[in-house]
C-alpha cells in the first residue's frame, strides 16, 4: 500500500523521537573535531510498521539536519543538531531528543538514547553508517 505524504511525515516524526543519539564510553572518535566530523549523510535501519525501514539523517555544518525515508522521497523533517562532548541533541517540530554518541570508526557511529520523550526508548542503541 503506498504511503501518503502525511503518513510519511508522521513516521518521520516518530523516527526522530526514536532515533536520538548514543553511548560514547570507549570513543573511537576521529582525530578532527567530532562536531565537524558528524557532518554528512548517515543511514540506519529501524523497525517501522513491523518491518525494517531505511532512514537517512543528513547533518549539515551549520547545525541544521533532516530526516527522510528513501521509499518516500517527498517527505522529510527539518531539524537542528548540536554535539557537546559525546552528547548529541536534536530538535524538530517541537520535539527534542538527546543521545550519547560512540564512534565505531570514521564512518560508523552508534547513538544510545538518553531522552527522547518516550521512556521505553531510553537506552536503545541505533547504528549509523555514513554513505
Amino acid at each position: 500500500m503506498p504511503m501518503t505524504k502525511n503518513a510519511g511525515l508522521s513516521i518521520l516524526l516518530m523516527l526522530l523521537a526514536a532515533c536520538s543519539p548514543g553511548d560514547a564510553a570507549e570513543s573511537k572518535a576521529p582525530a578532527t573535531d567530532p562536531a565537524r566530523t558528524i557532518v554528512g549523510t548517515w543511514h540506519t535501519v529501524l523497525p517501522l510498521a513491523g518491518k525494517p525501514t531505511e532512514v537517512i539523517w543528513q547533518a549539515r555544518d551549520d547545525g541544521s539536519c533532516a530526516y527522510r525515508l528513501p521509499q518516500n522521497p517527498g517527505a522529510s523533517i527539518a531539524c537542528r543538531w548540536k554535539l557537546q562532548g559525546d552528547v548529541l541533541s536534536e530538535t524538530a517540530e517541537g520535539s527534542s531528543s538527546t543521545a550519547r554518541l560512540r564512534w565505531q570508526g570514521k564512518d560508523e557511529m552508534t547513538l544510545t538514547i538518553i531522552d527522547n520523550g518516550q521512556p521505553a526508548e531510553k537506552g536503545s542503541v541505533r547504528e549509523y553508517v555514513r554513505k
